[in-house]
């Protein structure tokens, strides 16, 4: 006897249940239908990605070293449509050009370091979410790009996030359509990416190139395509990238080496040289703690080079011939710290004693290796449901297998610095961006394998993105410091004296040295700047600290914190706002100060002495 016929009310009950239930369901579909349009998915991401900077500009400090320089090289632009120094031409002349640009529409340097950094990640993440959807579900596509937000908004230097939102443009645009002109549009869009931003993605923009050119050819033999169709589509394939050529040469007529294509290639080798030293020194202290000296000042790091190369600015071609062992030593403590690489660039933190980045600093906790591992065991478990399904044999002409190959082709370049520079999340993000997609076409294969319905997996996506949403809004936003921002500000009211090419700056606080990086705004301004700590060191005990700061023509001395209470300090500071007569020589005066407690500083100028002048 069947349980209907035990229990003649139940099949009335189970009609009236579902003739309930019939407008929750219709009401969820319709709703995951609207929510998944591109208009509307496009919306919510920007919407996160504001939600996830909110308050940025209470948060965000001054970006130093790399930004800041090429903030200088954007006044340099703006004012004079070239370059001061010619071979700044090699040093992603599109970033500067972007960057020169918001300067003629903002003057002070935080804004347009704010808002260049919110403009890039919130179109990159309208690109990754895009060329998600070629491959995988959208519902999952939005889950990727808001992933990619919360993991990229505060990377430290722009240019990379800059470059890299090209390269998502034309993973994105590679996908988009099955013609020619789209596989031509993408690879154009790379290529502007390797050409005018980050060089190494040449690398990728070659091996996809010959992808594409050999897809040409394939059609042509195997599929009966005209070989008239197959040199049209080769034109449109090179096309883009001809144009970008072109305009780059127009755009930038102004700068002599653009006409001597020779110089140019002796400037890329020169800028390696003045990076391996860096590089090869910042992980050798890591190997070797005994190593105390600065990786990033030529004056320490180019006597290791010389010491275990022969030669202070080798190139990576001669650290393989001379040293072999030593470089070798260098490429595997890099992939070593690619699991600590890999945690920071999907979660933000890492494990581990060493930092796989030049500046990040790690906060203690088991939470992004125990997610690693979650990946592992997804991506192990994605892996089997592709082969299953051999999913990796789908065919050419599909948007989905176009993007696949994008992103394929551009993991050698992330390999290559991993292996010559650091696993930094800033030069791996195409690596991360796979690991991502990967990731969401696991879970896919997995609810498809464990016969989880679309249906149901559409509602529950109608539920957790709003959910995303709010626990982002809501989220509380930590403090940061802001140390350049801080000095800057001290000292912006002083900037007409401080921007003179014939001045020398000198501060002993962390970051102090890059406040005239924004101050100057070009390099024709940009004073010198003097190493306090150097200085203090160079002081004999017979000698004061006024013969140090004349022996090295310092003209601007900006002190705070607990620095003004050395004793060689503050009693050059009572000789100086003493006014004694004797010391009227040095020539120095007290021009701003603050005595708070918490945050006490000053600043002394004098003209420029007549032992520096030319």
């Amino acid at each position: 006897m069947t349980e209907s016929q035990l229990n003649p009310v139940m099949p009335s009950a189970v009609a009236e249940a579902r003739r309930i239930d019939l407008p929750v369901r219709s009401f969820l579909e319709r709703l995951s239908r609207w929510w998944r349009k591109p208009s509307v998915a496009t919306l919510t991401v920007i919407a996160a990605a504001l939600i996830v900077m909110w308050n940025i500009w209470h948060r965000l400090d001054l970006t130093f070293a790399d930004t800041a320089g090429y903030y200088l090289t954007a006044g340099e632009w703006r004012e004079t449509g070239a370059f001061l120094r010619p071979n700044r031409l090699i040093y992603s002349p599109l970033y500067v050009v972007y960057l020169a640009d918001l300067q003629r529409i903002f003057s002070d340097p935080l804004a347009v370091i704010i808002i260049h950094r919110m403009l890039i990640i919130v179109a990159t993440a309208i690109f990754v979410l895009n060329a998600m959807r070629a491959i995988v579900p959208r519902a999952v596509a939005w889950m990727i790009a808001v992933w990619w937000i919360l993991v990229s908004w505060n990377m430290p230097y722009e240019v990379h996030l800059f470059g890299f939102a090209f390269a998502a443009l034309g993973i994105w645009l590679i996908g988009a359509g099955r013609s020619a002109w789209w596989r031509g549009l993408g690879i154009g869009a790379l290529f502007c990416d390797g050409f005018l931003v980050r060089n190494e993605v040449l690398g990728a923009v070659g091996l996809l190139l010959l992808c594409a050119v050999g897809f040409e050819i394939w059609l042509c033999r195997k599929h009966g395509q005209s070989r008239r169709d197959t040199w049209a589509n080769l034109g449109r394939l090179a096309l883009p990238s001809v144009l970008i050529v072109a305009i780059s040469v127009v755009a930038f007529s102004k700068n002599p080496k653009v006409e001597r294509p020779k110089e140019l290639l002796k400037e890329f080798r020169e800028r390696q040289r003045e990076n391996v030293p860096q590089v090869f020194a910042y992980g050798y202290k890591q190997r070797h703690p005994e190593w105390t000296l600065d990786p990033w000042k030529y004056t320490e790091c180019g006597p290791l080079t010389k010491q275990i190369f022969g030669m202070e600015n080798p190139r990576w071609s001669d650290a393989i011939k001379t040293n072999p062992k030593a470089l070798f030593e260098h490429v595997s403590w890099n992939f070593q710290l690619l699991p600590a690489g890999i945690e920071l660039g999907l979660f933000g933190n890492y494990t581990g004693n060493y930092s796989p980045d030049f500046f990040f600093h790690r906060t203690h906790g088991p939470a992004p290796l125990v997610g690693l591992v979650i990946l592992l065991a997804l991506w192990i478990a994605g892996g089997i449901c592709i082969w299953q399904k051999r999913l990796y044999l789908l065919p050419l002409r599909s948007r989905r297998s176009w993007t696949w190959i994008a992103l394929l082709c551009c993991v050698p370049t992330s390999i290559m610095a991993i292996a010559t520079q650091h696993p930094r999340p800033a030069y791996i993000l195409p690596l991360l961006l796979l690991l991502m997609a990967y990731t969401g076409l696991s879970v896919v294969l997995i609810c498809q394998r464990l016969r989880i319905p679309d249906r149901s997996l559409r509602w529950l996506f109608v539920g957790v993105a709003p959910l995303i949403l709010l626990t982002l809004a809501f989220l509380p936003h930590r403090a940061d410091r802001r140390p350049i921002l801080m000095d800057y500000r001290r000292l912006e009211p002083f900037g007409a004296i401080l921007s003179h090419k014939d001045r020398v700056f000198c501060s002993n606080t962390e970051l102090g040295f890059q406040v005239p990086f924004y101050l100057s705004g070009s390099r024709k301004r940009l004073p010198e700047r003097a190493d306090y700590t150097a200085i203090r060191a160079d002081v004999p005990p017979a000698a004061s600290l006024d013969e140090a700061l004349d022996h090295a023509h310092v003209t601007d001395l900006y002190l705070a914190g607990r620095a003004l209470e050395e004793e060689p300090l503050r009693l050059w500071r009572q000789l100086v706002d003493s006014k004694d007569p004797a010391n009227a020589a040095s020539g120095w005066h007290l021009i701003a100060m603050s005595a708070d407690a918490k945050a006490s500083w000053c600043y002394y100028s004098r003209a420029v002495p007549a032992s520096a002048r030319p």
